[in-house]
């Protein structure tokens, strides 16, 4: 179900998209090396961005929608179709020029656009993938506690239901994310996936519906960044869901 290679955690099963998060080896490389930024992306901070060039770079990713988000913390969930194309603009590093839509004040992002690739960055958040098993939409939320207090997950349900989306269809799939006995809240335990899990669980979705990579980003820190164990690091694992196949 999920594989571990010296770049990505990779989950695997039958009807599913590439889905994957980076590991440190991976964004290390990145971080370290340079490149010829042409564009300024409004409220996106700039080692995001370069974080994310790389990982372009690296995927060899050339005619491909990019999407991605601010990340604010919100409830804001999107979805993108081929509507949305009108709002495509280009990204240009040194030679190579990038198609990308950017969402600004969203956390969450579903779409049908076969040719796309979604990008999140977390660093103790829940990258929430979630697929159709025989259909054409694929998403994927930054689920952090503010997020979920604020319905971030309702709001995807929604954002799904307006979009003809049958939720028995769908598979939601946990990435890394801080563990309950990382996590304390006001010197009390937060369960952040089983918080997550039982919100899904109310809309009827089933357990066999849902999957968890186990991984903590704060026990596994040799692996993934922590915001909470690195000090409030601003570098981030990037987690990544598209149906374009790349490795």
């Amino acid at each position: 179900m999920w594989e571990i290679n010296e770049n990505f955690l990779i989950f695997k099963n039958e009807n599913s998209p590439l889905i994957f998060t980076s590991i440190k080896p991976l964004i290390n490389k990145i971080f370290k090396k340079r490149y010829n930024i042409k564009n300024k992306i409004p409220n996106f901070p700039y080692l995001k961005l370069k974080l994310l060039c790389g990982i372009i770079e690296f995927l060899n990713l050339n005619e491909e929608i990019i999407l991605f988000c601010e990340q604010v913390h919100s409830n804001n969930v999107v979805f993108v179709d081929k509507k949305k194309l009108k709002e495509t603009q280009f990204l240009k590093v040194g030679e190579k020029v990038y198609k990308y839509i950017y969402f600004s004040n969203t956390d969450g992002i579903i779409t049908s656009l076969k040719n796309s690739i979604i990008f999140i960055f977390t660093a103790d958040c829940i990258p929430l993938f979630l697929y159709e098993e025989k259909g054409d939409k694929i998403g994927l939320v930054h689920l952090g506690r503010k997020g979920l207090e604020l319905g971030i997950l309702d709001k995807t349900i929604e954002v799904l239901r307006a979009n003809n989306a049958k939720i028995a269809n769908f598979n939601f799939v946990f990435g890394p994310h801080i563990c309950q006995n990382c996590y304390i809240v006001d010197g009390k335990i937060y369960n952040l996936f089983e918080k997550a899990k039982s919100r899904l669980l109310s809309f009827g979705i089933k357990n066999s519906q849902l999957y968890h990579s186990r991984y903590c980003t704060s026990c596994d820190n040799h692996l993934f960044y922590s915001y909470r164990k690195e000090n409030k690091t601003d570098l981030r694992n990037i987690s990544s869901i598209t149906k374009i196949f790349l490795f």
